[in-house]
């Protein structure tokens, strides 16, 4: 839960507005050119700025990133367990 929801409730605001006034088409074909270089062995930098210019959100970008990748979880995350 956020620390402030008043805070949290502005930005979602900000993020619609956002999103009402981008092109989507070039968000779309930029997060595109983005998993494209995330899936084969390229600089993922470049196409990442190019979504980010064609102001996608830093969720998108990520989320994109993730859909190729994956979640990474470190090995000791998942070795440990809560028994006591």
């Amino acid at each position: 839960m956020p620390a402030d929801p008043a805070a949290a409730a502005r930005q979602g605001e900000r993020i619609a507005k956002l999103r009402a006034w981008r092109e989507q088409r070039e968000v779309d074909a930029a997060l595109t050119a983005l998993k494209e270089s995330a899936a084969g062995d390229g600089n993922v930098l470049p196409p990442m700025r190019e979504a980010l210019r064609a102001r996608a959100t830093v969720g998108e970008v990520c989320g994109a990133l993730r859909e190729v990748w994956g979640i990474r979880r470190p090995a000791d995350a998942r070795s440990t367990s809560s028994a006591g």
